[in-house]
Parts: C-alpha cells; sequence; structure tokens
C-alpha cells in the first residue's frame, strides 16, 4: 500500500510539472505571435525622414499631413499618391505634433493638415492583460509547487516501519 501511495504522488508530482510545462510553452508561443507584429519594422518606402518630409513641403509635393501629437508621428501623403497607398510615416520631434509653426508653414504651402489622436489605449489593455496572466502563471505554479512540496514530506513516509537495534518496530516520524 505503501508502494501505491509513494507511486501516486510521484504521477502526480510528474502530471503537474507536464502541466506547469504545456502552460508555460503555450505561454512564451502566444507572447512570440502576438509581439511579432509589434516588433517588425516598417517598410523604407513607407518612412519619410524629418528633413525629407520639409524638403517635400517646400516643394509643393505634400497633398495632406495626419498629425498624431500624442505619438509624435505624421502620416503624409504626397501629390500623385494612388488612393490605395499607405500614408508615409514621419517621425516628429517632441512637441512638433502640436507645434504651431510646423501647422503654419503646412497651411502656408497648401498642405491639408489635420490633427488626430488616435489613443493609445490598446497598448496599455495589452501590458495590463500579459502582466495579469504572468502573475496568474507564477501564482498557479507556486501552488503546485507548494503542493508537491507537501507530497514529498507527506505522511506516507511517517508511516513506514522502521526497525530498531533491539528488533522492535517503530512506527512513529522519521
Amino acid at each position: 500500500m505503501t508502494s501505491s501511495l509513494h507511486q501516486r504522488s510521484r504521477w502526480r508530482r510528474t502530471a503537474q510539472a507536464t502541466v506547469s510545462g504545456v502552460v508555460t510553452a503555450s505561454w512564451l508561443m502566444l507572447q512570440m505571435l502576438t509581439a511579432a507584429p509589434a516588433i517588425a519594422q516598417t517598410e523604407s518606402d513607407e518612412e519619410l525622414s524629418y528633413g525629407q518630409f520639409l524638403k517635400s513641403v517646400d516643394a509643393g509635393q505634400v497633398e495632406q499631413v495626419n498629425l498624431d501629437p500624442e505619438r509624435g508621428i505624421a502620416a503624409v501623403i504626397l501629390k500623385g499618391d494612388d488612393e490605395e497607398t499607405e500614408p508615409r510615416q514621419v517621425q516628429l520631434f517632441i512637441g512638433d505634433g502640436r507645434d504651431p509653426d510646423l501647422i503654419q508653414r503646412l497651411r502656408q504651402e497648401g498642405v491639408a493638415v489635420e490633427v488626430v489622436s488616435a489613443g493609445n489605449g490598446s497598448a496599455i489593455a495589452w501590458v495590463a492583460t500579459n502582466t495579469l496572466l504572468v502573475f496568474v502563471l507564477v501564482f498557479g505554479l507556486l501552488l503546485i509547487l507548494r503542493r508537491s512540496a507537501g507530497v514529498r514530506g507527506g505522511d506516507e513516509l511517517r508511516q513506514i516501519p522502521c526497525p530498531l537495534s533491539d528488533g522492535s518496530q517503530n512506527r512513529g516520524a522519521v
């Protein structure tokens, strides 16, 4: 009977370790799949440097600019671009999204300017969700480890008869 209890607890520890490994591997795969688009770089023909952007404005090649002051990015549509062409991204200097001189310069050149605020709430929700998921997984793993630690030093070891030097058996704590 002691052997079956020991074998059962060993199977339980093995199953718990397997489940925690599968959960951890699944979480890592989920992170790789969801983080890959965020890490990916945009193509170079979809971006303009700030200097190229100002030169294009001065040359009259810019048709429309959508400024996002919170992210510090301008989406630029050049004259002659198809409607299907993605706007080119320009990284603005800090504060340039609300810079009245830049907006006035664009309007003097006849560029349609729109200040849009693309709230970045989805990124905050993503971080909060992943942080919560990490805490739940760590808590679960600690709970499993605590339970399995309790099984290792459990009651089945205390029931093993120990022969004493006088020939009697001790059934007390080991």
